[in-house]
């Protein structure tokens, strides 16, 4: 039996294409990942910030224009903007969205705000914090690299390329903040 937002069994959300999931946690702790797993496994798209923010800005919009200027700048995106942009890219025209895996947003309460009026009555089905260490994630993102040929992202620790020593081709994951090696530490 369906429980409240869809739910079939406690904290899993429908596998019907509508599941409405958000994952939470520090840069690092894993959400692309999961969000990746939980995307295939109900059939929904995963929704990163850092994606919608590419997609305004490669379509023109002037949302888009200004997230990229704050991102080009190394600065955080405001509020709003966040907003703005995961707004334009979740209900592409309709008055509420389908199913999706949201990654990296809602970061604060001004955000889960804005978020759950952009929903509708049936909010969200599901909502996962991961919880990691400081210690980890910065080792995490110590390790991160993407791989210059195909795009794909290794941890030199945690999961090396498949192809020994192909890492030498890849180059460091670019970080949102650039500058100090305390820049990460500082954001976490």
């Amino acid at each position: 039996m369906a429980g409240p937002g869809g739910q079939t069994g406690v904290g899993r959300p429908s596998p019907d294409g509508t599941a409405r999931i958000v994952l939470l946690g520090r840069q690092g702790s894993g959400k692309g990942t999961q969000a990746t797993r939980l995307s295939v496994l109900y059939g929904v798209p995963h929704i990163s910030t850092g994606d919608a923010f590419r997609a305004a800005a490669r379509n023109g919009t002037e949302v888009g224009r200004l997230a990229q200027s704050y991102m080009d700048r190394g600065e955080l995106v405001p509020d709003d903007v966040v907003m703005e942009v995961l707004g334009e890219h979740l209900l592409q025209g309709k008055a509420e969205p389908a199913g999706f895996v949201l990654d990296g947003v809602p970061r604060n309460i001004v955000q889960a705000e804005a978020l759950a009026g952009m929903l509708g009555p049936k909010g969200l089905d599901v909502v996962i914090n991961l919880d990691v260490s400081t210690e980890v994630v910065l080792r995490r993102i110590a390790g991160r690299r993407v791989c210059t040929s195909c795009g794909a992202t290794y941890n030199v620790v945690d999961n090396p390329p498949k192809v020994a020593g192909t890492w030498r081709q890849a180059r460091p994951a670019r970080r949102r903040h650039r500058g100090s090696s305390e820049a990460p530490a500082r954001n976490l």
